[in-house]
């Protein structure tokens, strides 16, 4: 949102280097939590675009108390 609010400001010159830059950040924070959850045992659960809270929840609750 700030690289957007940037560019509207005119901060920005242009709305190519406002999204190269939004761009940039975002796969910059994606490592920096990447790097970040590599430090605890994290179970991670697979979810599908057509899967919903009720599925995920149901996944979760299964590995937290299995039958």
């Amino acid at each position: 949102y700030r690289e957007m609010a940037d560019w509207i400001e005119g901060s920005t010159e242009s709305l190519e280097e406002a999204v190269d830059l939004l761009k940039r950040r975002t796969r910059h924070f994606a490592r920096h939590q990447i790097t970040w959850f590599k430090r605890f045992d994290v179970d991670w659960v697979d979810v599908g675009p057509k899967d919903t809270a009720e599925d995920v929840a149901n996944v979760v609750a299964e590995r937290l108390f299995p039958s």
